[in-house]
């Protein structure tokens, strides 16, 4: 279960990365 949350906020990371970046 710790493993899933880690890969949550990961990948909202990078989403948030992705954005940011194309801004």
């Amino acid at each position: 279960m710790k493993k899933q949350n880690s890969e949550r906020p990961l990948k909202n990371i990078q989403i948030v990365r992705l954005v940011a970046i194309s801004i």
